[in-house]
């Protein structure tokens, strides 16, 4: 059980990356790499994942006093899943059309 929560954490946690982060490291790979004009895109999706990103670091991947004291997190996975679909339909649509075909699932 706690291996699926967590994989299933640093999964949405990588794509709230992707999609929204900074480019903190120089291999880092980002969404606006990849759209028209490389202008710094960042998905406007993801507000719950946002919101919830200190949190998921604290229980997921940092041993801290919090994660070992505090009730663990409810995690509302239909937003979370609702969150990643509408950034990546969002992100295929910031797209170069001759791209398009390539993110496709």
């Amino acid at each position: 059980k706690n291996a699926t929560l967590e994989s299933l954490l640093v999964h949405a946690r990588n794509l709230y990356d992707f999609f929204c982060g900074p480019t903190t490291h120089r291999d880092d790979m980002r969404a606006f790499h990849f759209t028209k004009g490389k202008d710094k895109w960042r998905s406007t999706k993801m507000e719950y994942l946002k919101s919830k990103k200190k949190e998921i670091n604290k229980y997921l991947a940092h041993l801290t006093y919090t994660r070992v004291i505090e009730r663990k997190p409810k995690w509302d996975w239909n937003k979370i899943n609702k969150e990643i679909e509408a950034a990546y339909q969002e992100f295929l649509d910031a797209l170069p059309d001759e791209e398009k075909d390539r993110w496709r699932s």
